[in-house]
């Protein structure tokens, strides 16, 4: 899936295309349906263990827009991490949207971490600062 970018929220629209020809989220994803990335969303709805949002809504002018849950989805984020903030009234849907884009696939740094090879000190570093701060 192409990764959500902060312009979704206000330029986004079908037919998008990025500068090297591929598809942009808004024109990948289309109203009830994923199109070329239906196996690529059916397996991620099997890893994160919670069935795929609509992709799209309806804007203010009554054309498909891209959701907001959507993107806060393919980030691996619980239903409602973000959007909850849009429905009390706090940010906007673009703001939603800028954030989902510019958030960090929590799953990945859970895989990459320990591969670093100063994962364990700065673990041992931690764990003494929190037993003299314990202190």
């Amino acid at each position: 899936m192409p990764t959500p970018r902060a312009s979704d929220a206000t330029k986004g629209g079908p037919n998008q295309r990025g500068s090297a020809g591929d598809l942009m989220l808004p024109s990948a994803v289309q109203p009830g349906r994923f199109g070329l990335y239906e196996s690529a969303v059916r397996r991620q709805e099997q890893i994160f263990g919670v069935p795929a949002p609509e992709p799209t809504d309806l804007g203010r002018n009554g054309f498909p827009r891209l959701a907001a849950a959507f993107p806060e989805w393919m980030m691996g984020n619980p239903p409602g991490w973000i959007t909850d903030l849009v429905t009390s009234g706090l940010i906007t849907r673009n703001d939603a949207i800028r954030i989902a884009g510019n958030g960090v696939v929590e799953q990945t740094v859970l895989y990459a971490l320990p591969t670093l090879p100063t994962f364990p000190v700065a673990l041992a570093l931690l764990a003494a600062e929190r037993v003299a701060v314990a202190a």
